[in-house]
């Protein structure tokens, strides 16, 4: 019960950490010319990723360390 209630605390700090790190990472990539030739397929693989983070938790620990 522990551990099942300290998942979801994970859980959610990584989903702000992620939501947070998304932006500003936004806000980099559409400032920046450069890299715009890579950002629609990275993002939108990143996205990909975060929707099934969101659907199925068991992906939870893969995620994180795709993050890191």
């Amino acid at each position: 019960m522990v551990f099942g209630s300290y998942t979801f605390k994970l859980v959610i700090i990584t989903r702000k950490m992620y939501v947070k790190r998304l932006h500003t990472m936004i806000m980099l990539s559409s400032t920046s010319t450069t890299s715009m030739h890579w950002t629609p397929m990275f993002w939108s693989t990143l996205y990909i990723k975060f929707a099934i983070l969101l659907n199925n938790k068991s992906f939870l620990f893969s995620f994180i360390s795709y993050i890191f």
